[in-house]
């Protein structure tokens, strides 16, 4: 039987992080989902493993372990908001263009965008059967697709944190991100402005320049 490709990336990435020792450890008698696997008992598989989690790692390395597993941003979507960006004066600016673009819960809250990802139902196939509440834990996945999408855009570090998600309860999907990362006092665009003004030093002025964006 073919595997699970989501359930089995999730066994990859805590076994990369917290090694095979405590990989194990964590899905102790727990059998690992197949293809085949009913939509449900796929969910309470995933429920399972992070409530061990929860229980046995530490915060970062729990946050570690989801990120790595998170769906990649596509580098055409950082292109195009790396160059809205760059069209905009703020991050007010920012968050009113991707809310004219189609993406109607896209908000500016003072240095963080408050994004709607959903309402009422899970993007992620593996726990879209749940019969029970599942840790937001699970959705620090979701965080990781957003902060690789968002700081190739920014130039920054962003801090990003699922704030209601429907697969713990909720009935909306929202996550904040902080942008020059969480507690930033100086606003995104000041940044920007900062670093534009920033004299390059002789070494640097002698590269070729190449525009890359992070994978």
């Amino acid at each position: 039987m073919a595997i699970d490709r989501k359930a089995h990336r999730l066994v990859e990435c805590i076994e990369a992080v917290v090694g095979k020792r405590m990989a194990r450890r964590i899905t102790k008698d727990l059998k690992e989902p197949t293809a085949g696997t009913p939509p449900g008992r796929k969910a309470a598989w995933a429920g399972e493993v992070i409530v061990r989690m929860d229980r046995l790692l530490p915060s970062d390395q729990r946050r570690e372990i989801m990120e790595r597993r998170r769906c990649h941003a596509s580098n055409a979507g950082i292109m195009r908001n790396r160059k809205l960006w760059q069209e905009c004066k703020s991050l007010e600016d920012f968050a009113r263009a991707t809310r004219e673009r189609g993406w109607k819960g896209y908000l500016c809250e003072g240095n963080t965008l408050r994004m709607q990802i959903s309402s009422g139902w899970c993007h992620c196939s593996l726990v879209r059967g749940r019969e029970a509440p599942i840790s937001k834990t699970y959705c620090l996945c979701c965080a990781g697709h957003l902060r690789h999408g968002l700081e190739p855009v920014f130039e920054q570090p962003v801090y990003v944190e699922p704030i209601s998600t429907p697969i713990s309860g909720d009935k909306e999907c929202w996550f904040v991100a902080h942008i020059g990362g969480k507690g930033a006092t100086e606003r995104p665009e000041q940044v920007r402005a900062r670093l534009e003004r920033k004299p390059m030093p002789p070494e640097e002025r002698r590269r070729p320049v190449r525009e890359e964006v992070r994978k």
